[in-house]
């Protein structure tokens, strides 16, 4: 029985063996195993594909950025010259001489032609009193019509005023 089973490997292990006839399938796949598969190749193409839409995609979304920044840079410009043309508006309706004109032409005023001083004091019989003085100043300006309180120049003007916190008296 032992002879039959070592008969029966030899049978087979003969039958597994590969037969040389001609050419066998092993070369066959040596050179495949050798070369790039067709997977691999199609993974490789795929890959670089993808590559290059990402790159197509970040050189727009950067040009698109660029535009942003210029139309922002353009209109920051006009901005910045509205500005500059708003200071120099201010400054002109701001100027001295301008307010002076328009307060002489249209509104009728001028310059002072002085300065009353009120001094107050109590009285001795506790009244509050306030003593006023006028000082003319001396300026160019001449105004078209006098005051009447010109006339009475450094001279001291008295009233009576009663008010919340009393009777006030003025000299």
């Amino acid at each position: 029985m032992a002879s039959s089973a070592g008969k029966r490997k030899a049978q087979g292990s003969a039958s597994t063996k590969p037969q040389c006839r001609g050419k066998s399938k092993a070369p066959a796949r040596r050179a495949r195993k050798k070369g790039l598969s067709f997977g691999f190749l199609i993974f490789v193409f795929i890959f670089l594909a993808g590559t290059g839409v990402f790159m197509l995609v970040q050189r727009q979304f950067a040009v698109t950025c660029d535009v942003k920044v210029r139309r922002l840079q353009a209109q920051i410009d006009a901005e910045k010259s509205s500005q500059e043309s708003l200071r120099l508006s201010i400054a002109k309706l701001k100027s001295p001489g301008r307010i002076a004109r328009i307060a002489s032409d249209e509104m009728g005023l001028g310059d002072p032609a002085g300065v009353i001083y009120l001094k107050y004091a109590k009285d001795p019989s506790g009244k509050m009193v306030c003593a006023s003085t006028f000082e003319q100043t001396l300026c160019p300006f001449v105004p078209a019509q006098k005051p009447a309180q010109q006339k009475d120049q450094g001279k001291t003007q008295a009233s009576i005023v009663k008010g919340p916190g009393g009777t006030l008296s003025r000299r």
